[in-house]
């Protein structure tokens, strides 16, 4: 009976330990965090439109844990109204260790199954940007990843198919990398 009470005393104090050795980790992870915005916006054009990505961080707080939230918004560009259509709500969020083409160091992917797809949004001439996605990414999943210190750019991919009012049947849609900004990662 003993040697029940003292492993349960040891687990105990190892717990405490581990709480105590984490929650100092957090403190100082929120006075210099190791993931950095230096960036948080990029552009694509396509066609007479023009996507941009946005990226934020919205803290720690009564919402939850600290997020990276990545959208692509949409504007229009030509002088009579547009319509954008997204078929597909996910956003896939990559990071890239340079702005180069290659394999991404890092990617999150948005849900598969989306009870919106295929929103049709019209765009006026001169108008303000619509946010076609929004993918939220748990900070966590990128501290976990461990990734090298460095600069990484960030793009979210996303579907998006351009109709001008003259076109007759919808023009096909593209998968594209929207940059969103680049990433400060420094341990």
């Amino acid at each position: 009976m003993a040697s029940v009470t003292t492993a349960h005393a040891r687990d105990h104090r190892l717990r405490a330990s581990l709480g105590a050795a984490l929650a100092a980790w957090a403190a100082a992870c929120a006075a210099a965090p190791p993931i950095r915005i230096a960036e948080g916006v990029g552009a694509r054009r396509l066609e007479t439109v023009r996507l941009e990505g946005r990226t934020h961080v919205e803290p720690e707080g009564a919402h939850g844990p600290a997020t990276l939230v990545v959208s692509v918004w949409a504007r229009n560009m030509a002088p009579d109204t547009t319509w954008v259509r997204a078929d597909w709500c996910g956003l896939t969020v990559r990071l890239y260790r340079t702005e180069r083409d290659g394999s991404p160091a890092w990617a999150h992917a948005g849900p598969p199954v989306c009870p919106a797809m295929g929103v049709r949004l019209e765009l006026p001439p001169g108008g303000a940007p619509a946010r076609l996605y929004e993918e939220r990414v748990p900070m966590s999943s990128l501290l976990w990843a461990a990734l090298p210190d460095g600069l990484y750019a960030l793009r979210g991919l996303a579907y998006v198919r351009v109709d001008t009012a003259r076109a007759a049947r919808p023009a096909p849609g593209d998968t594209l990398e929207v940059p969103a900004g680049l990433l400060r990662v420094d341990y």
